[in-house]
């Protein structure tokens, strides 16, 4: 499941992928799933675009609540 434009280029949905990772660390974003239906307040607290918090909560969600190890 991708966000926004399915014809962007893989490089850059991966490059999307990291920067939301980066901006919004994993540790951080666990201790607010109680807080994860409301994607306005997150982009607040977290200081980053509607885009970029969707992505992680989506990316958390995807891996069940578990840490994702980078796939390299």
């Amino acid at each position: 499941m991708t966000l926004g434009n399915p014809q962007k280029p893989p490089q850059e949905t991966e490059a999307d992928t990291f920067a939301s990772e980066l901006l919004i660390p994993y540790e951080q974003l666990k201790k607010f799933t109680a807080d994860m239906s409301d994607i306005d307040k997150l982009a607040g607290t977290f200081l980053v675009s509607r885009q970029a918090i969707t992505l992680a909560v989506m990316n958390f969600w995807k891996h069940g609540g578990k840490k994702k190890l980078c796939d390299t």
